[in-house]
This record gives structure tokens, C-alpha cells and sequence, in this order.
């Protein structure tokens, strides 16, 4: 008896489908080999198509640092810019409280800065440093602003002062005039008075002069 091979072998899938219960098993497709991994390099985030700079890395250890002291910055122009902007804190009598943070900021930044380049990451350690900068820079703002509000609250004040001696003054003035009008109505009266009592005086001179005359004549 001649057997066909591809009859063989689809009676064997219909007996294992069978066998194991599914018989549309028989016709399924074998998986397809899973993809081998790449090989090639994730890309860099500078070679990015949109050109942006990477993220700056987090701080060691977490975000909370602690802030170095400005002495101990390396000489340079941001522990310049940070010792005056202090300077420039304790010479304005304004609390530090009002720009901690941007000194916090700056420091911390600062410190980020000297890890990095430490670590000779040159690249994150000038952006850290740049960062350091505009804080204090913003901090400077702050300062300007405070000062500024006190000067115009000072100038309101002033001018608040100014008004209301003008007002007392313009009553002064008020009470002054209707003084000086009463004043002047009580020495009309008076003139009048003294003219009256002149002309009545004078009225009885003459009569008292005419009256021998009177007397000769009869």
C-alpha cells in the first residue's frame, strides 16, 4: 500500500488535537521566535533631534543636602557674587529670613557644582554653577523689591502726614478768618457805639451852652 506523506501527516496533528483535547490545535501556527535583543547603544540625551542639554543629574544621596558655607567655595566670581549678595543682606537691616531661600538655593547648587566637577563632570558643573548665579541674581531681585515696597509704604507714610497736617492747618485757617470776621463785626459795633455816644455827648454840650443864652434873652 502507497502512503502520502502530507496524508500522515495531518492525520498525526488531528490524533494529537484529539488527544489533548483542542481540536483546532491541529491547525494552529507554531510561535514565532521572539526578537533578539539590540545590540546598538541607547543614544545620548545631546544627541537628541531637538538639540535640548540634558537634564541636570540629581545631588547625591538624595535632595536633601546640606548648604556648604560660602568660605568654602573655591575663589572664583560665584563665591564673589555670594559674599557680596550677603553683604549687600546685613547692610539693607532687611531679616535674611526674606531671601533664605534663594541663598539656600545658590549654595546648594554651588555644592552640586564642586561634586561635579569633582567627578569630572565639567559639563553639569558649569550648569550647576550658572544655576548657582541666577539664584543669586533672583535673591538681588528680592532685595531690590523689599526695599523699594519699604521706600514707597515710608513715602505713603509721609505723605499720609503731610495731608493731614495740610487739613489741620486749612482748619487753622478756617477758625482763624471766622475769628477775624467776629472781630471785625465786634469793632463796627463798637465804632457805631463810640460815634453814637459821641454825637449824643455833643448834642448835650449845646444844649447846655444854649440854655444861658436863653435865659439873657428873656
Amino acid at each position: 500500500m502507497n502512503y502520502d506523506p502530507k496524508l500522515m501527516h495531518g492525520r498525526a496533528l488531528l490524533v494529537g488535537a484529539l488527544i489533548v483535547g483542542s481540536p483546532a490545535a491541529a491547525f494552529a501556527q507554531p510561535p514565532a521566535p521572539a526578537p533578539a535583543p539590540s545590540t546598538e547603544p541607547a543614544p545620548a540625551a545631546s544627541d537628541s533631534p531637538d538639540g535640548a542639554e540634558p537634564p541636570v543629574p540629581p545631588a547625591p544621596g538624595g535632595a536633601h543636602q546640606p548648604a556648604l558655607d560660602p568660605s568654602d567655595l573655591p575663589p572664583g566670581p560665584l563665591k564673589r557674587a555670594i559674599l557680596d549678595f550677603q553683604k549687600a543682606v546685613r547692610a539693607s537691616g532687611q531679616p535674611e529670613s526674606t531671601v533664605s531661600k534663594p541663598i539656600r538655593e545658590a549654595l546648594r547648587a554651588a555644592d552640586r557644582a564642586l561634586g561635579a566637577r569633582a567627578a569630572g563632570d565639567t559639563r553639569h558643573g558649569g550648569m550647576l554653577e550658572r544655576l548657582a548665579k541666577q539664584w543669586v541674581a533672583t535673591g538681588e531681585a528680592i532685595l531690590k523689591a523689599v526695599a523699594s515696597e519699604a521706600s514707597a509704604t515710608a513715602a505713603i507714610q509721609r505723605l499720609q502726614e503731610l495731608t493731614t497736617k495740610l487739613e489741620r492747618a486749612e482748619a487753622l485757617l478756617v477758625e482763624q478768618q471766622s475769628r477775624l470776621g467776629r472781630l471785625q463785626a465786634q469793632i463796627r459795633t463798637a465804632e457805631a457805639e463810640v460815634a453814637k455816644n459821641e454825637e449824643a455827648a455833643a448834642d448835650a454840650e449845646r444844649k447846655r451852652i444854649d440854655r444861658p443864652k436863653k435865659r439873657g434873652a428873656k
